[in-house]
């Protein structure tokens, strides 16, 4: 057996589409030697359900991702518009632990949108939005970040099959569901992009907040520096709050009084937190690449699904006709290529006695039973890499 798709990959020039002007590295070739194979390795994957496959990837023959956006609070020039001195060594006025700080406060009370309301223990329990796009306007945001991220790909094999779920035979064919577990795998070295691997700390959101927001929910943030007694900053920031843009005007005028505020405005909700969960997330060697999607007609080499050796022979949906384990892998491969919406003619069915668990990255050797591409049997682990062992590719 050849091995698989050899003669159905991607060929020719891969053009890059005109970016914005960020600090990020240039591919200089794209191949087998490609600079950007070094960090990471040259296959990354993508596992998910293919139902939502073809609501998504394969709909548009791409995996999308979110822009984020980061605004970059001047702590510094707040600090002096509103005369407040640091107490301590760095600027505790800015604290996601903490209640509302004499610097937040006094940003509420000018840019509020809506009245206080004190209930009977003189406590404001109002809406605390502050309008973050006349903040700007007044010289308080140092800048704003606009970054594409694309994720939900990993480096590990594993992670990626937990990502997509386990082979549920029994299920597949009740009312054509099509939770069928695959695993995408994709040529590094033929996607455009910086790749970084998510580390779910402090450190990392300090120093990779567009990726911190594409993993949890920050799509729109602002975050405010610390700064030290000498009005410096620190390097590092102590907050971070939400943002969302007013797209119904009419809503707000029921609910606030300020007339400057205008649809199109951001503004900052103080009770929330974007990033809240970051560091609390499992790290599974999540991979993000800095680009707005991923073209999967240039990338993608083959999509996998992974099968227990048992599930398949007891599984009471087969039919009894099919007595062998090949006649009932290429029943498999015939039923969830006919429920693919695009790429059938990229599918594998690899089957195994154990399926990789998150911290494999490869089927053990004494574990492969064989690979079904379509037209042709492999029982050799050497012949069926990347899908048994994608290192040796």
């Amino acid at each position: 057996m050849k091995r698989p798709f050899a003669s159905r990959r991607p060929i020719g020039p891969l053009v890059l589409a005109d970016k914005p002007d960020i600090d990020l590295p240039r591919i200089k070739n794209i191949g087998p030697n490609s600079n950007t194979a070094d960090r990471v390795g040259k296959l990354v994957f993508r596992g998910a359900n293919l139902d939502y496959l073809n609501q998504h990837a394969f709909k548009d023959n791409k995996i999308s991702g979110d822009k984020i956006q980061v605004w970059t609070m001047d702590s510094p020039a707040i600090l002096k518009k509103y005369n407040i001195k640091l107490t301590y060594t760095v600027s505790g006025y800015f604290n996601s632990r903490a209640s509302n700080t004499n610097a937040e406060q006094a940003l509420i009370d000018e840019y509020r949108i809506g009245e206080k309301d004190l209930n009977s223990f003189n406590v404001d329990t109002g809406t605390e939005a502050a309008n973050l796009t006349r903040m700007m306007e007044d010289g308080l945001v140092a800048n704003k970040l606009e970054k594409y991220v694309t994720g939900g790909l990993s480096k590990s094999l594993g992670a990626s099959r937990k990502f997509a779920g386990l082979l549920q035979l029994d299920e597949i064919n009740k009312q054509n569901k099509e939770n069928i577990p695959l695993v995408l795998f994709l040529e590094k070295n033929r996607i455009p992009a910086r790749f970084i691997e998510a580390k779910y700390t402090l450190e990392f959101m300090q120093e990779h907040p567009a990726i911190a927001g594409a993993a949890d929910s920050g799509s729109k943030m602002a975050i405010f520096p610390e700064v030290n007694r000498d009005n410096e900053l620190t390097g590092s920031y102590s907050r971070t709050v939400d943002v969302k843009t007013i797209s119904d005007l009419d809503s707000y005028r029921n609910d606030y009084v300020d007339s400057r505020v205008s649809e199109g405005d951001n503004i900052i909700e103080w009770i929330n937190d974007p990033l809240e969960n970051f560091t609390r997330l499992e790290s599974e060697k999540e991979l993000f690449a800095y680009t707005n999607n991923i073209d999967l007609d240039s990338s993608m080499l083959g999509a996998c699904c992974y099968a227990n050796k048992s599930r398949i022979n007891t599984s009471d949906t087969i039919p009894d006709s099919l007595d062998s384990l090949q006649s009932k892998t290429t029943y498999l491969h015939q039923m969830i290529q006919n429920k693919m919406d695009s790429y059938e003619d990229r599918l594998v069915i690899c089957v195994a006695e154990t399926v990789p668990t998150v911290g494999s990255n490869k089927i053990k050797k004494s574990k492969f039973v064989h690979l079904f591409d379509g037209d042709n049997f492999t029982t050799s682990y050497r012949e069926a890499v990347p899908f048994t062992s994608p290192l040796e590719f």
